[in-house]
């Protein structure tokens, strides 16, 4: 099995409005401006910042945070809040870099939690069930585990995904891919020129928990081109591993999929984009390598490229050739398993002669990353005629 690397350790600090004014002056600060706390203090590196992130209970025997690619489960004493003598106030300062932003929570505990000696996931999914957000937060998250967004002074803002009205036509309806029904959302955003389709893995949380449609808007609005959106349900946690495994049926179903919806929407099946995080990033980038007669680009986030680390399978190493199709490689610079593998297939696909653009934004394993970096991938994909769109 693929062995744990050592996460952060971020350097815990001590905020000065916690110790000039104590556990009031702190919650009137999150009152009036929201959580964390944002400071800065002497002792700090250079672009970094403290933050300070606060828990009130006065039941809890212990609290711990969860902050995406700052804190490491495997590390709970690094991530554990302190409780302020005489007061419910619990609380930990981190030292974070100053342009990061990405979901946190916390997890309130009726006993001190104890890792094991090997933290797997089936563990920690169990401790995220008494997941709970920032009461103090300006944004909460959905999803399975309740979180909020943290966002630091220097962090890019969003310029394309957004919560305003989507313009376009939203359909939903059960279709079988790969021998499995499952729920197909269809989004076709407005606009003269229209196409091609762009197939995002994992759909349901980009219908549903962080909806994609206003962003397709933004994208045909600064692009010039309009297009179609077609958002495949994982289903479950085996279905997904399954399917996003490199797995040429789920890949020629998808393929077969946007031939359907091509036909329905009247747009032209050839150069659709497929777009997936995760494991969805892997099989998005074996897609457009395995069947570049549908798939003539493909966005990946986060992509799982150490897959499989059992050895069996083909992988997206294996499959890199020269050709057509265009890729855009993103990772959080934060992510500390994933980092190395993402720069060594973008380096593959290059040396490949194959289009590729490749960065590290400021974050970790995060959806709250993902839906804007995402958007922007595709929109670098169709550009405008004059290919002068930037990758914010």
């Amino acid at each position: 099995m693929r062995r744990r690397t050592p996460g952060p350790v971020r350097r815990i600090l001590h905020s000065p409005l916690l110790r000039s004014g104590g556990p009031d002056a702190v919650l009137r600060e999150l009152a009036r401006s929201g959580g964390p706390l944002v400071e800065t203090v002497d002792d700090q590196l250079p672009g970094h910042v403290t933050a300070t992130f606060c828990w009130v209970d006065g039941e809890s025997a212990a609290v711990y945070l969860d902050a995406n690619g700052i804190t490491d489960r495997a590390r709970l004493d690094r991530s554990a809040l302190a409780r302020e003598p005489g007061s419910s106030l619990w609380h930990l300062s981190l030292e974070v870099p100053g342009d990061w932003a990405g979901q946190y929570r916390f997890l309130p505990r009726r006993s001190v939690l104890t890792a094991p000696a090997e933290p797997d996931w089936r563990w920690w999914r169990a401790v995220l069930a008494d997941a709970r957000p920032d009461p103090f937060g300006a944004e909460e998250l959905p999803g399975e585990w309740p979180s909020s967004r943290a966002v630091m002074p220097c962090a890019p803002p969003d310029e394309w995904w957004s919560r305003r009205r989507a313009r376009g036509r939203l359909t939903s309806g059960v279709r079988t891919v790969a021998g499995r029904e499952r729920d197909v959302w269809v989004y076709e955003t407005p606009g003269e020129r229209r196409g091609p389709i762009v197939v995002v893995l994992d759909g349901r949380t980009w219908a549903l928990d962080h909806p994609l449609m206003p962003g397709f808007d933004a994208v045909a609005e600064r692009t010039g081109v309009a297009p179609v959106a077609v958002m495949i349900d994982s289903l479950d946690t085996e279905t997904r591993r399954r399917d996003l495994g490199c797995n040429d049926e789920f890949v020629s179903a998808a393929a077969e999929l946007v031939r359907d919806v091509a036909a329905e929407s009247d747009v032209a099946p050839e150069g659709a984009i497929v777009a997936g995080c995760s494991l969805g990033g892997l099989t998005a980038s074996y897609a457009a390598l395995t069947r570049p007669d549908v798939f003539g680009g493909a966005v990946s986030m986060s992509g799982s490229y150490w897959w499989p680390d059992d050895g069996v399978g083909p992988s997206v190493q294996e499959t890199i050739a020269p050709g057509s199709a265009r890729f855009v490689v993103e990772c959080g610079s934060l992510e500390w398993m994933l980092v190395q593998s993402n720069r060594e297939v973008a380096g593959l696909l290059r040396t490949a002669g194959r289009e590729v653009h490749h960065r590290e934004f400021r974050g970790g394993h995060d959806p709250a990353q993902w839906r804007e970096r995402l958007l922007a991938g595709v929109a670098m994909l169709l550009g405008p005629a004059d290919g002068t769109l930037p990758l914010p």
